[in-house]
């Protein structure tokens, strides 16, 4: 291994940790740092991306299994079994319109998704500050 090589495992490692940490997946920078300091291609470095999430979610899932709050498991999984179909659906959507719908069109279906989710966050915090003060 390189110089290159041993900074750039650091930094992904880095963000890796940082990002599960949050809570996150990070894969928009660990692909990109994958793709600057090791050469990969777009699709080999989104595949290894996965790979990462995968784990650092496993690890979350192992570590919050076994926390009680309040006498109570941190991860109710008949909730998480639910989701799933959802999930499941919700990806099926995204690939079917990512298919059918160019590029820019779904990036601007994406921008008024946020702007209208973080309108309606905004909102509920000056609701929920005006309470408090």
């Amino acid at each position: 291994m390189n110089f290159d090589a041993i900074i750039g495992s650091v930094v992904v490692a880095f963000v890796a940790g940082v990002s599960t940490l949050a809570g996150l997946g990070g894969g928009g920078p660990m692909v990109s740092f994958l793709i600057l300091l090791f050469n990969y291609s777009p699709k080999v470095s989104t595949l290894l991306v996965y790979c990462m999430i995968l784990g650092g979610t496993l690890g979350n899932v192992a570590n919050q299994s076994s926390t009680v709050v309040n006498g109570k498991p941190m991860i109710i999984f008949r909730y998480c079994f639910v989701s799933i179909p959802f999930m499941f659906g919700g990806s099926l959507i995204g690939v079917l319109i990512n298919k059918y719908f160019p590029s820019a069109a779904v990036v601007v279906l994406i921008l008024v998704t946020t702007g209208s989710s973080l309108k309606t966050i905004y909102l509920r915090f000056k609701t929920s500050y005006a309470k408090e003060t």
